[in-house]
């Protein structure tokens, strides 16, 4: 296979451009991965967008890692905080560990596992994993 030129390279992030523009996002991807050198950190962000708006958040979340971009944060954050509401606990984690959420919206998901007496340990590891401070009890009461 002979070596792609710059010019060629440039084509076919054109296309690719194209082809997020008609929704043809696993061809842009395949386009882009292949002339990583020359995709500017716009393309990626728009086709990660594209990629959340139809629900693929792995895809977008490998997109974002390809790419070098930052992760959609206040966008996953919000569906986490959407599936929480409807009290889907595991979805909300699951968008909650990808970014990396605060105290408070781990707080609220150990609120809603309690609820349901069948998730105790649930609502215990994720309390140890995120709300406990391990100095709090290093000390030794006298």
């Amino acid at each position: 296979m002979k070596p792609k030129t710059t010019q060629a390279m440039h084509s076919r992030v054109l296309v690719a451009r194209r082809y997020v523009e008609h929704g043809f996002l696993d061809a842009a991807l395949r386009l882009f991965e292949q002339n990583t050198s020359v995709v500017a950190p716009e393309d990626w962000t728009r086709l990660a967008e594209r990629l959340m708006e139809r629900d693929r958040i792995a895809d977008a979340v490998h997109v974002c890692e390809v790419g070098d971009v930052p992760l959609p944060r206040e966008r996953l954050l919000a569906l986490g905080d959407r599936y929480l509401r409807r009290r889907d606990a595991e979805r909300a984690i699951h968008f909650y560990e990808i970014v990396g959420a605060d105290a408070e919206r781990w707080a609220r998901v150990v609120d809603v596992l309690t609820t349901f007496p069948d998730q105790e340990l649930r609502a215990i590891e994720l309390a140890e994993r995120y709300l406990v401070d391990e100095g709090a009890f290093s000390a030794t009461p006298s």
